[in-house]
């Protein structure tokens, strides 16, 4: 699996993931500590707000 499958992976898989530690897991992979998520109701930015 080459790097950027491993990463849309690991992002989508956290989306379903109810474990808080293996959430995190996956967003280290997937999540830089500057990233930025927004869709019309939220933004978060920054990796820590992310993978609580």
């Amino acid at each position: 699996m080459d790097s950027l499958t491993q990463v849309l992976k690991a992002y989508g898989d956290a989306w379903c993931e109810v474990d808080a530690e293996k959430r995190r897991a996956l967003l280290e992979i997937a999540w830089a500590d500057d990233g930025l998520y927004q869709d019309p109701g939220s933004e978060a930015r920054g990796a820590i707000r992310c993978m609580r």
